[in-house]
């Protein structure tokens, strides 16, 4: 087997009730032995890729330790959400087989849960704030910005010069952008725009 093989160790025996009786039942419970000491096997082996179990809530101790093993496959994959997402259906107060190496576990993943958590928060901040930038690099002045609107909400920013001319009906302004071109100002308020 690969190393990118998993190898899924389940049956239709969990779909059997757990105190079935009928025929093969002495084959069943064989099975069922078997499938569980694989579980211990590999938990106490620290093999969670291996092997892929699968419980239903009704066989207990398998379901609670088929969810360890999941959840510390999750973590091998650095996959922490689902991981911790995983361990912490096993409930606070379990005290069957493995419960200190769960304990530790639900410890460990929620930490590096909540550190993936914190850096998935600041790596889409980061995001968001660059994708401001960039929107408000490649925003153009519009028609009826206030010359605040266009210096601090286009791309375009400060212009270069000003030329303003006051006449009877109010004050004009020409700003003037080397790159861009000119923007027009009537009473503070973009009349016309010229690229």
């Amino acid at each position: 087997m690969s190393e990118d093989e998993v190898f899924s160790k389940t049956s239709n025996l969990s779909h059997l009730p757990t105190d079935y009786d009928g025929e093969f039942s002495k084959e069943v419970k064989e099975s069922r032995e078997q499938l569980k000491q694989s579980l211990f096997k590999d938990i106490q082996n620290k093999d969670f890729i291996t092997n892929d179990y699968n419980y239903p809530k009704e066989y207990q101790p398998e379901y609670y330790l088929s969810l360890y093993v999941g959840a510390m496959s999750n973590f091998e994959d650095e996959d922490y959400k689902h991981a911790y997402n995983n361990i912490k259906k096993i409930p606070n107060d379990y005290n069957g087989q493995f419960a200190e190496e769960i304990s530790l576990a639900r410890k460990k993943l929620k930490d590096r849960y909540e550190v993936d958590k914190e850096e998935t928060e600041k790596s889409n901040e980061i995001l968001a704030d660059a994708q401001k930038q960039y929107d408000l690099q490649h925003t153009k002045p519009q028609i009826g910005m206030t010359q605040e609107e266009v210096i601090n909400k286009t791309g375009w920013g400060k212009p270069d010069d000003i030329n303003r001319t006051t006449t009877k009906y109010g004050v004009e302004e020409q700003w003037v952008y080397n790159i861009y071109g000119y923007v027009y100002f009537e009473d503070g308020k973009v009349t016309a725009i010229q690229e």
